[in-house]
């Protein structure tokens, strides 16, 4: 399930002790990457959407387990 209501300092403090817990390096995303990220490749139009995503129009104002949806572009 998604991390709601996190401060960018509490996601980056999480990334620093995630990185010290398993040896392995964890960030936060660029800009430029998340906003490709999202975009997926190309600009989804909304009946693409409904099958890849969970929004504010289809979420039932809930969280959903991540995978629950089709992949999209990037997999």
């Amino acid at each position: 399930y998604p991390a709601m209501s996190i401060s960018p300092q509490g996601a980056a403090a999480f990334c620093e002790w995630l990185s010290a817990a398993t040896g392995r390096r964890f960030r936060l995303p660029t800009e430029a990457e998340w906003e490709a990220a999202c975009r997926a490749g190309a600009p989804a139009a909304e009946a693409d959407l409904q099958a890849v995503a969970w929004y504010r129009e289809n979420a039932n104002r809930r969280t959903h387990a991540t995978g629950a949806k089709a992949a999209d572009a990037l997999g």
